[in-house]
């Protein structure tokens, strides 16, 4: 993993885009992370959103997060998109839920409900279309 405040690899070309992913369900986490890398994106993994808040309070910073809603801990999806939010507006925010529908949409740019396939390729036509990785 690139430290958190890298900007730029050694042979000129760009890092590669880095996500947070914020899935309690170990499996899921297992398959989407599988999904994302194979895409080439830089993934870390939390089981909670607390877990995720840890790392963006020590200014890790992520180009996307991508969480689910309902995570053990004292906050869930929402909250941590709020904690986002609250930090910058750069860093885009994907709701991946079994729930039909957050209780703040605006929060998120993109809202998929479980199951997902190829959660990879379908963030990578996110990233192409809104430019997150710039």
């Amino acid at each position: 993993m690139y430290p958190a405040n890298f900007d730029g690899m050694p042979d000129g070309k760009d890092p590669p885009i880095r996500v947070l992913l914020a899935e309690d369900d170990f499996l899921i986490r297992l398959d989407f992370a599988d999904s994302l890398r194979s895409q080439g994106f830089e993934v870390v993994e939390v089981s909670s959103a607390d877990e995720g808040m840890e790392l963006l309070k020590f200014h890790v910073s992520f180009n996307l997060v991508i969480t689910d809603l309902n995570m053990p801990g004292r906050t869930d999806g929402v909250g941590l998109a709020k904690f986002v939010r609250n930090l910058t507006t750069k860093t885009g925010i994907v709701l991946v839920s079994s729930e039909p529908r957050p209780s703040e949409p605006e929060l998120f740019d993109l809202v998929l409900r479980k199951p997902v396939w190829d959660l990879g390729a379908r963030i990578k036509h996110l990233i192409g279309k809104a430019g997150y990785g710039d």
